[in-house]
């Protein structure tokens, strides 16, 4: 008895920093950090909880995408606010056992203002980050599959 509630003890203090920081993490200017969006509208829509289904399988888990058995071809586009440009795009090639993905998700802000150190205005600039995915996926049974997928920056 006395072993179960140190392990108890021990699980709760172990979770306990991450769960504490969780919230404070600041990672807004990260490279990469719009791959946390999403990857379908589905899931925008539903607040990013999103399953591993045949057409976003590439971003999710891609052993989702060896369920598929026809080619599937997908695109998303959003605009989450003004001047920004969320895109979203997938094509999955099935052979056999087998499902091959390829697929791209960019973000494109326009017009951000400007400022000098002085905080006068400098004009405007834009961004553009883009990630390029490549999966496989191979299905053993109806209920049993595997998948790799790997992603560029």
């Amino acid at each position: 008895m006395k072993q179960m509630i140190l392990l108890i003890m021990c699980a709760v203090m172990m979770g306990t920093p991450s769960t504490v920081w969780a919230d404070k993490k600041k990672d807004g200017g990260q490279p990469g950090n719009f791959i946390n969006l999403a990857a379908d509208a589905r899931t925008l829509g539903m607040g990013r909880a999103g399953v591993a289904d045949t057409e976003s399988g590439i971003f999710w888990n891609p052993a989702g995408s060896a369920f598929s058995s026809q080619k599937k071809l997908m695109f998303m586009h959003t605009s989450p606010f003004p001047n920004c440009n969320y895109n979203f795009f997938s094509y999955h090639h099935p052979f056999g056992r087998c499902v091959f993905g390829l697929g791209m998700l960019g973000l494109n802000v326009s017009d951000i203002d400007c400022r000098g150190y002085d905080t006068t205005p400098d004009g405007t600039a834009q961004f553009h980050q883009n990630a390029f995915f490549c999966s496989a996926s191979y299905l053993f049974t109806p209920a049993l599959s595997t998948g790799i997928s790997f992603k560029k920056i």
